[in-house]
């Protein structure tokens, strides 16, 4: 489905759709984007990728480099980013550079926020500890260190890669 322009655009834009296709394990460019969201003719008919602006193949380009093997995850942030976009300014569903953007610091956002999160998470949790011996005595001889220990491990598994719903 490639251009018949051999535009230095059209390479340029070709090559980054085949960097976004090998970021996300996909065989055709017809899976980058769902449909609702993908470029569209003045027709309706969705437009061939090889024909999207540059820029736009640029800005999906950073958001696939961003979450490789993770493309239901960008996917997420993307279709978020239009909705936002939609319900504030109106306009059209279809994907815009400033949409790929607002996803990929969105993304990047909510990596850093969780990764303090699970700072916090393995910090509470050892704060708790301390406290509850404080509290609580050697009610259990030389097990609380061990228990204390596993009970760390176990909050640091719990949440490294995970989205907990609820934690702010």
């Amino acid at each position: 489905m490639a251009a018949t322009n051999a535009s230095g655009g059209s390479h340029k834009t070709a090559s980054r759709l085949e960097a976004i296709m090998g970021h996300w394990g996909l065989s055709s460019t017809a899976q980058i984007l769902p449909d609702e969201i993908a470029p569209q003719e003045r027709d309706g008919s969705l437009r061939d990728p090889y024909l999207w602006p540059a820029r736009l193949a640029e800005e999906l380009q950073a958001l696939s480099g961003r979450s490789v093997t993770r493309q239901a995850v960008a996917i997420e942030y993307l279709h978020a980013a239009v909705q936002a976009r939609q319900s504030e300014c109106g306009g059209s569903w279809e994907v815009t550079g400033a949409d790929v953007r607002a996803a990929v610091r969105n993304m990047v956002q909510g990596t850093a926020s969780q990764a303090l999160e699970q700072a916090e998470t393995t910090l509470f949790a050892g704060g708790l500890e301390e406290a509850l011996e404080e509290a609580g005595g050697d009610r259990q001889g030389g097990q609380e260190g061990q228990e204390g220990q596993l009970g760390m491990s176990r909050v640091g598994r719990s949440t490294s890669g995970c989205v907990k719903s609820g934690f702010v």
